[in-house]
């Protein structure tokens, strides 16, 4: 395994440079979209955190007025009340929530509201183009993926084709990613090298390694199928 310590501090061309070295000339570059959006960590309370603050991106930009509707709805049968104070107290308990406030509200009903701000993002909150984009690059399906140290296997990934000259736009957004190499022709399970941007305190660093070296330092059990 090879550790670059930092390398999100290196300039954009070096970046590229350290990576291109240890492909081959007839290597795929492939990145990996989970297909039905939905994450396998969930983490319902920072999903509604980040909606009650308003800081959320909308693809489509009819799903929150959408989810909006669904908690109100919910907030009116659930307290048995008329529309008008259902949506007071549902801007209420935002305003609560994205101020840090001490919410006086029944547990279960947060739940609910969790869950529908949960789901509907989650399930629904999809960058249509790009999902085009990952389509129409398909080079496999799989049962797993490969997250830093961890491979998923609960749900449906596809891995895309990235050509190496989008790979230096990708690198400018300097979020940390992980994708995989392959030989043209090759069974996706048959990869050869494996890039982690593995976020630190500072930075972050890119490891890079085989296929075998990453099932053996990280205790890999699980049959890539």
């Amino acid at each position: 395994m090879i550790r670059i310590v930092n390398f999100g501090s290196y300039e954009l061309r070096d970046k590229c440079n350290i990576i291109s070295e240890h492909l081959n000339f007839d290597d795929l570059i492939l990145f990996s979209y989970q297909k039905d959006a939905v994450y396998i960590n969930e983490n319902v309370d920072f999903d509604f955190e980040l909606y009650c603050s308003d800081v959320i991106y909308y693809h489509n930009k009819e799903l929150k007025v959408e989810i909006e509707k669904k908690i109100i709805e919910l907030i009116k049968d659930y307290l048995h009340t008329d529309l008008f104070e259902a949506e007071q107290f549902y801007f209420k308990l935002k305003n609560e929530i994205d101020n840090g406030d001490y919410v006086n509200v029944d547990n279960v009903l947060l739940e609910k509201i969790k869950n529908i701000v949960y789901t509907n993002l989650r399930k629904k909150n999809i960058d249509r183009d790009f999902l085009q984009y990952v389509n129409e690059r398909k080079y496999a399906e799989t049962n797993w993926d490969i997250c830093e140290s961890i491979i998923h296997t609960n749900t449906t990934f596809i891995w895309y084709i990235v050509h190496e000259e989008e790979l230096l736009e990708l690198l400018k957004l300097n979020e940390p990613c992980t994708f995989i190499s392959l030989k043209i022709g090759e069974k996706l399970e048959n990869f050869s090298m494996v890039f982690i941007f593995e976020e630190t305190s500072a930075d972050y660093d890119l490891l890079i390694l085989k296929k075998d070296e990453l099932k053996h330092d990280y205790k890999f059990y699980e049959k890539l199928t």
